[in-house]
């Protein structure tokens, strides 16, 4: 898929051990998808691909256009992330970003869980990832 627009949204990646620290600010386009995607793919190469975690602290109006989310949906059922913890405590409009979360995770089935603090949410992922 070509990209026509400019990316909306900003991403910055880290990682540690075997969990992916994905700081994402919104709103999304499909072209910052398209960008994060590439960035994704670049950092789980430092990473267990059998055994890690992803770890979304999202920041200001963490939404996407359908069509990014649909794309995104395509995306991560091809990845094979053990479990996914949400940190919303940055969130402008947290309830709206989980209902939009619970639908994309629920869709692909990944094991995901709601935090308002990293630590809390780094310990379940950590504990997801020990079973």
């Amino acid at each position: 898929m070509s990209s026509q627009f400019i990316p909306h949204g900003e991403c910055n990646i880290t990682v540690e051990g075997n969990i992916l620290i994905v700081e994402v600010e919104g709103l999304w386009n499909i072209e910052f998808m398209q960008n994060m995607h590439a960035s994704l793919l670049k950092a789980s190469q430092q990473v267990d691909v059998n055994n890690y975690g992803l770890l979304l602290i999202l920041h200001g109006e963490a939404l996407g256009a359908q069509v990014a989310i649909d794309y995104h949906i395509e995306f991560i059922q091809r990845v094979n992330t053990k479990a996914i913890a949400i940190n919303l405590a940055h969130c402008s409009i947290p309830s709206m970003t989980k209902h939009m979360c619970e639908k994309v995770y629920r869709t692909v089935n990944f094991p995901s869980q709601y935090f308002t603090d990293t630590l809390t949410a780094k310990n379940w992922l950590k504990a997801q990832l020990s079973l």
